[in-house]
């Protein structure tokens, strides 16, 4: 499952939890869909740290310190608070970090996202599996002045105006050729460039062109399998 549609998955939980019709919402039914969805242990937490439902994926082995995993259980006031903490979905949490202090809780990874209704906090999603990491991509943002970066994705993130182009970022991917024309400075020479991206620093701010400013990218194409094209 990619980062987009996990962290869209764990959005989408957050309304269905909350909606605003008057109908009983059934916890447990929903952690067993996200168990399925996600191959993770499901915890459905209110503010107060009462647990609401439990979802616990086959081979995937429970949580008991600091959580009573059945519904109507509390989980530790303070691992409470530090979920609360927690103000955006965060993927492969350090559970040492929340107060967990068993010897194997770091074979453990996690998800935290809040469940918010009209910017009211009103509990937490807590996902978590052993042993394999959730896969959240890279974003690759490029923008019309020739700057490009690596962003993480989140569920609330800021990337700017003048955005040209955004694709998922994949490391040491040598097959996505970028074919682009820049105009250097305010009145320069047009020059066009290929090339590929394989390794960047995430939030670190690169350039495609040689810095002068008021330059614009004018032309831009991403070809996955590293397409050549015509330029008339």
């Amino acid at each position: 499952m990619s980062s987009v549609q996990l962290l869209d998955k764990t959005r989408k939980i957050g309304k269905l939890l909350h909606n605003n019709n008057s109908s009983k919402v059934v916890f447990n039914d929903i952690c067993k869909v996200m168990r399925e969805i996600l191959n993770s242990n499901i915890l459905v937490i209110s503010k107060k740290g009462k647990v609401l439902g439990v979802g616990n994926a086959p081979g995937v082995e429970p949580i008991d310190e600091l959580i009573q995993n059945n519904v109507g259980g509390f989980i530790d006031n303070m691992l409470n608070e530090r979920l609360l903490a927690v103000l955006s979905t965060k993927e492969n949490v350090n559970l040492a970090t929340l107060g967990f202090e068993h010897t194997d809780i770091h074979k453990f990874q996690a998800v935290i996202s809040p469940i918010e209704i009209a910017g009211e906090r009103l509990g937490t999603l807590f996902v978590y599996k052993c042993n394999v990491q959730y896969d959240i991509d890279d974003i690759i943002l490029f923008y019309k002045d020739g700057k490009y970066k690596v962003i993480r994705v989140a569920d609330k993130v800021f990337v700017g105006k003048n955005v040209l182009h955004l694709q998922v970022f994949k490391k040491n991917d040598s097959r996505t050729i970028y074919n682009v024309v820049y105009r250097d400075g305010k009145k320069g020479f047009y020059f066009m460039k290929r090339f590929n991206v394989t390794s960047m620093t995430r939030d670190k701010e690169y350039d495609l062109t040689q810095g002068t400013p008021g330059s614009r990218v004018m032309y831009f194409t991403a070809n996955p399998n590293g397409e050549a094209e015509i330029i008339k």
